[in-house]
């Protein structure tokens, strides 16, 4: 239970990533924007390198530096 803030640099060594995230109760929010809010939230970005975030109850922030 918490909030989760995952910074990603702007730059990931030239390598894109792929957030996962699963939030169950709570809002999830990708570079300054709420993309979900409610109960059992899923979203994923489209890339390579993967971030799988699962939290229980709060909120989720992803941030691309």
């Amino acid at each position: 239970m918490g909030n989760v803030v995952l910074r990603l640099p702007a730059e990931s060594g030239g390598r894109p990533v792929k957030v996962i995230a699963h939030v169950g109760i709570g809002q999830i929010r990708v570079d300054g924007t709420d993309v979900r809010d409610g109960l059992g939230l899923d979203w994923s970005s489209a890339s390579a390198v993967v971030v799988d975030v699962r939290l229980g109850t709060r909120n989720l922030e992803v941030d691309h530096g």
